[in-house]
């Protein structure tokens, strides 16, 4: 449920910023900038009432800073995999490649760390482990990597858009 409401978040910030009222000179102050932010995080609370949601923003460009339960401590493992996804997205925009484009499902990976190979195993997406050797699509393994938290998957993204890039 954590996960779903940070990607939640970045689905309501890759719609964009929505109006906010403008100072004498054209540019929206930091203040309505932080305040339209703060009401677009708390409409996504209101909607999801059992989930917690978590923000910490600086944006030095603008001035906007907010932070709504910033300091509590949460389980981190399975963050990284935004990161993934953002990478993904933004070579799908870049056109680099397509959300339909197809890869295998293997489960042999080489470690970024020294190279060494292993196999991931047990996988909390025991259809995905069941599709060894066939073909599935970005958009599906986008899709099990953030909704059932495959690490199969996430491996797999990693792997094909780059764990340099996703740094």
């Amino acid at each position: 449920m954590r996960l779903l409401a940070a990607v939640l978040l970045l689905g309501l910030a890759a719609c964009g910023p929505r109006p906010v009222p403008v100072m004498p000179g054209g540019a929206p102050s930091s203040a309505a900038r932080t305040s339209a932010l703060v009401a677009d995080i708390e409409a996504v609370r209101a909607a999801h009432p059992g989930a917690f949601i978590g923000v910490a923003v600086r944006d030095r460009a603008t001035g906007v800073s907010v932070d709504l339960g910033a300091d509590s401590l949460v389980h981190a493992a399975s963050t990284m995999k935004v990161p993934v996804m953002i990478e993904l997205y933004r070579q799908v925009d870049a056109g680099e490649r397509s959300l339909d484009d197809r890869m295998r499902v293997v489960d042999r990976f080489r470690s970024i760390v020294d190279g060494s190979e292993y196999v991931l195993g047990a996988d909390p997406d025991d259809s995905l482990t069941a599709m060894l050797g066939r073909e599935t699509t970005l958009r599906d393994l986008d899709e099990r990597m953030i909704t059932v938290s495959s690490n199969l998957a996430t491996n797999l993204l990693i792997g094909h858009v780059g764990a340099a890039r996703v740094q």
